[in-house]
């Protein structure tokens, strides 16, 4: 089953939630900052964004964070198909975590 396209404005409030969170990226070692958000089946928008360790793998990538985010906030039933990342354009979600989205 395809999901609802998004509306206009719930797009502009993803894409605003990411770029605000990309604010609060910590990446020292690739000073590449992403911020990511999505949204849930009841319409709450969740973000998370990136967090670097000096010992590549234990990174954190945004979209495994705002998935983390979300789950915490409480019953997640499902993600809703918006994904935004913070990020410039032609940068796609990463991989796994895009998959998850």
């Amino acid at each position: 089953m395809a999901p609802a396209p998004l509306s206009a404005a719930t797009e502009a409030a993803l894409v605003a939630a990411a770029r605000e969170v990309r604010d609060r990226a910590y990446a020292p070692y690739s000073r590449f900052a992403v911020g990511a958000a999505i949204l849930d089946a009841q319409g709450r928008i969740h973000c998370g964004c990136n967090v670097e360790n000096a010992a590549y793998p234990q990174s954190q990538c945004a979209e495994a964070t705002a998935i983390g985010v979300m789950v915490a906030a409480g019953p997640a039933p499902g993600l809703s198909p918006g994904a935004a990342p913070g990020s410039p354009p032609g940068v796609a979600p990463a991989s796994p975590p895009g998959d998850a989205l």
